[in-house]
């Protein structure tokens, strides 16, 4: 909130889900925050601050199941499957990536101007603590009990991933390894835990990568290109998109994720806000709710809330809406090495994913408000510079 805000009327912020609400009373000393259904700390700041239909038995151990916190202790491979359950608790292991080079930059094209998103943020606080309580929910451990003698047989590396990884393409490898390690493997488990009735019973029956050429906005003029489209069907009709994803390289450095964060209030080159910018305009542009982010050792999980301000000192008591604006959560980075620990509150990405997608299944899936020009909250920098807020009352009189 500017220091212009100071002695307008009272305004209250609500949202058209189940997000936080806060109250604002007059001037920024007043500011006051409550949550209706969780205990996400709002930080009101602007810019300015392959399961295979396979007949391959399942190896003893995978037959068993695994504990529902710790990964497997075998390789999998097509002669030694695992089970859907054991795949999703081991961590992701990617080491063809390009060797690092110091100088590399944050972004492709290098010289290429950068989009930032300049709208609210908040940290996702109970991301993984909300996962962790799916992932041991009694609904989600007959799921996967249902499940256990379905063998895993690993997808192969294909022809193109080699030629990335020969070639050096570090952020190609990395998208290609992802959607087939990663998304491909989540869409055979979710089929099948769509069988065992995890999920809603009149909700989605399957999901599958979407072709980004194929959805049209309504809007040719404004640029379109998240790294994957998760969508989802019904018994193959009412196909919708429910999840974005992007591949950010960030030069392949370790932690860029987490150093991004810790550089949200700078607006430093590489800060949040920067690395943001693509993932964010696609949402708003599709009015997707849901999304995930990824770097090259790490992902953070994404979740818009519209947020509506209305007036209420009218003469008849009544609220009238002033605007809708959306907040961006982002959860902490969980590194592809994690396992699950309830004590340190640590889930596997493959987990954390499937919770992000159990989200996305939900009425609220969909953003329901038009954005009224989304485009106010981006804005233009050139490569390598910082992000300068220019408000007006920021500007010497």
């Amino acid at each position: 909130m500017d220091t212009a805000s100071a002695g307008r009327p009272p305004y209250i912020l609500s949202t058209r889900s189940s997000s936080p609400i806060a109250v604002i009373g007059e001037g920024a000393q007043n500011e006051k925050a409550s949550s209706a259904s969780r205990e996400d700390t709002i930080e009101t700041t602007p810019a300015s601050d392959a399961i295979a239909d396979s007949k391959v038995e399942a190896s003893p151990s995978s037959a068993a199941g695994p504990s529902p916190s710790q990964p497997s202790e075998h390789i999998w491979s097509k002669c030694n499957p695992l089970s859907p359950e054991e795949v999703l608790l081991n961590p992701l292991t990617l080491t063809k990536l390009a060797e690092l080079q110091a100088d590399a930059p944050l972004f492709l094209p290098a010289n290429a101007d950068r989009l930032w998103y300049t709208g609210f943020v908040k940290p996702w606080n109970d991301f993984s603590k909300d996962a962790l309580a799916f992932w041991f929910s009694e609904a989600c451990r007959c799921g996967f009990d249902s499940i256990a003698d379905h063998p895993m047989i690993p997808a192969r590396v294909t022809e193109r991933e080699h030629e990335l990884s020969q070639s050096g393409q570090g952020a190609g490898f990395l998208q290609a390894f992802f959607q087939r390690e990663v998304l491909e493997t989540m869409q055979k488990i979710y089929i099948r835990l769509s069988e065992e009735e995890l999920f809603p019973a009149e909700g989605p029956t399957e999901i599958f990568l979407g072709d980004i050429a194929d959805e049209d906005l309504g809007n040719a003029e404004q640029k379109w290109e998240p790294t994957y489209i998760v969508k989802a069907s019904r018994n193959a009709e009412d196909e919708s998109l429910r999840v974005l994803g992007q591949v950010e390289y960030l030069g392949g450095r370790p932690d860029a994720l987490t150093t991004a964060i810790r550089e949200l209030t700078r607006n430093s080159w590489g800060s949040l806000r920067c690395v943001l910018g693509t993932i964010a305009q696609s949402m708003l542009l599709s009015s997707t709710r849901y999304a995930f982010l990824l770097s090259a050792d790490e992902i953070i999980f994404l979740r818009f809330d519209l947020v509506e301000k209305c007036e209420y000192n009218t003469a008849d008591g009544e609220p009238v809406d002033l605007f809708v604006e959306p907040w961006l959560s982002y959860s902490q980075p969980i590194k592809f090495s994690a396992t699950l620990d309830e004590k340190e509150s640590t889930v596997p990405l493959k987990v954390a994913l499937l919770y992000l997608y159990a989200c996305a299944m939900e009425d609220d899936w969909e953003l329901q408000s038009e954005i009224v020009n989304s485009l106010k909250y981006f804005a233009k920098t050139q490569a390598g510079q910082n992000y300068m807020p220019n408000f007006p009352w920021m500007s010497k009189k």
